[in-house]
């Protein structure tokens, strides 16, 4: 051992700026998954779930887009999540999110659209937006502000098997989506064993992401009808 290093060990409960929906989440995580929650929560070493995903990187696309979609996850004390998705060859490329706790579906939309305007686009440049179906009177005013946005598929596996079989790509200002899928993982049996089953906590973008790819490419996602040569948009 080195007599001149130290380790400094600290946690949440020791974080003032920590607010109290975030330590409720905190602490509910450890009745269903103890490993992560000592990993994550507490900061000590141990075993953690498999991670679902490992067909992604931290990329960007210098050529532009073949076409635009979205993905949504509704909420208030939960963050609300959008993240605009452009695809080219067939490839996905999360562009840009919004993910923020406290807002009420106008205030939502507004974020959503400022979003798209740093991105010099505006709802009708989307093709079909995904969201959560739960949320029917959220859709419906998404609609109202001009996006094409539809009911998204709940079967969680269906959502994760489509997202694995597309090469994902993540813009680096997307941290909240990043910070996620490096800690989705699968919950894991009484006897350590990872089972078919994610782990229901800080989820917001990764439900929005499945939402999106399975409903752009999922087994029962609507046909898309692209033409051989697909103008190319840029941003």
């Amino acid at each position: 051992e080195d007599e001149k290093a130290c380790v400094v060990h600290f946690h949440y409960t020791e974080n003032p700026f920590v607010d109290e929906n975030y330590i409720q989440m905190a602490e509910d995580r450890k009745k269903f998954d103890y490993d992560t929650y000592a990993r994550l929560t507490l900061g000590k070493w141990g075993l953690v779930g498999d991670i679902i995903y490992q067909n992604w990187d931290i990329k960007e696309s210098s050529r532009g887009f073949e076409y635009y979609t979205g993905g949504s996850d509704f909420g208030f004390n939960n963050p609300s999540c959008f993240l605009l998705v452009g695809w080219l060859d067939n490839e996905a490329y999360v562009i840009d999110e919004v993910y923020e706790r406290n807002l009420i579906n106008y205030q939502f939309i507004g974020k959503v659209n400022e979003m798209l305007k740093r991105n010099n686009l505006n709802p009708s440049n989307l093709d079909t937006v995904y969201g959560d179906k739960a949320e029917p009177d959220r859709i419906q005013e998404f609609n109202e502000y001009g996006y094409n946005m539809v009911g998204g598929i709940k079967d969680v596996n269906a959502k994760i098997n489509a997202t694995k079989s597309v090469k994902l790509h993540i813009s680096p200002k997307c941290v909240n989506t990043i910070k996620e899928i490096e800690n989705y993982c699968y919950q894991r049996d009484k006897d350590g064993n990872a089972i078919d089953k994610p782990i229901k906590y800080n989820d917001h973008s990764m439900d929005a992401l499945g939402y999106c790819v399975y409903g752009t490419v999922g087994i029962l996602s609507p046909e898309r009808s692209m033409p051989e040569k697909a103008t190319i948009y840029g941003y």
